[in-house]
């Protein structure tokens, strides 16, 4: 562990070894994009108020696709089992709740659905739903507009999540870090960066923002991670994905 002594001659690098605050649990209602993975993983963590807990967020409603690889009836209800390719979920639905939307009338084996359901935690380490409405997809680009949509929610969820909790950030380091991250987005967006499709380069970036390689390295792993930027023709070209 570092010395407090060098705590000045390291004042840069310190900003990402800093311990920060653990990020609270937001308890907004939600309509939250997932894959089944994410469900599973939940389970196995502690409660929040009585829900499970994704992205550091109560989950209230979820939406997934995946496909419907098995039908279970019983006398009282309908098992649908579907996989995603990170894993499979049961969603159950009962005879009297078939006033919601669904294209499960037939059911169709081995086809793509994109389904919505309140998330049932039962047994540790079991992804389950009950079911409020599933959709047959008939446009594959609907498959990868979701995950798209679930990479991008469970950042923001993240960031959410970690700005409600900034309260013991030291102002100094926290503004600075904030400045260089905001010169370099304002430089991505200009026309030029824009219009050029491999990006800027990280010495045209060094260079502009006026910061020293290290200091500009991590910044830009933490644009990276929080899905502001991201790379084009190498690891040393980056463009803003704002639009």
């Amino acid at each position: 562990m570092a010395n407090p002594t060098h705590q000045k001659q390291e004042n840069k690098s310190m900003l990402l070894e800093a311990p920060r605050p653990r990020p609270s649990v937001l308890q907004t209602k939600n309509f939250m994009a997932i894959t089944i993975k994410m469900l599973t993983d939940a389970t196995t963590q502690e409660l929040h108020r009585g829900r499970l807990v994704i992205s550091n967020s109560e989950v209230f409603t979820v939406h997934l696709c995946g496909m419907l690889t098995k039908v279970t009836p019983t006398s009282t209800y309908t098992d649908y089992t579907f996989y995603d390719g990170t894993g499979s979920i049961e969603a159950r639905i009962w005879p009297e709740a078939l006033n919601f939307q669904h294209d499960l009338t037939p059911p169709r084996l081995k086809k793509y659905y994109m389904i919505v359901g309140e998330p049932r935690h039962e047994t540790q380490g079991v992804a389950a739903l009950y079911l409020l409405s599933a959709r047959l997809i008939t446009n594959h680009n609907d498959i990868t507009h979701h995950f798209f949509t679930t990479i991008y929610e469970h950042l923001q969820l993240l960031q959410l999540a970690e700005k409600s909790s900034q309260q013991c950030t030291p102002s100094t380091t926290f503004s600075k870090e904030t400045q260089l991250k905001e010169a370099i987005l304002q430089f991505l967006s200009t026309t030029e960066m824009r219009e050029n499709e491999e990006g800027a380069s990280f010495r045209t970036i060094l260079q502009t923002v006026h910061m020293d390689s290290n200091t500009g390295r991590s910044i830009l792993n933490n644009l990276l991670e929080e899905g502001k930027v991201y790379n084009t023709i190498d690891y040393e070209h980056f463009k803003t994905t704002a639009d």
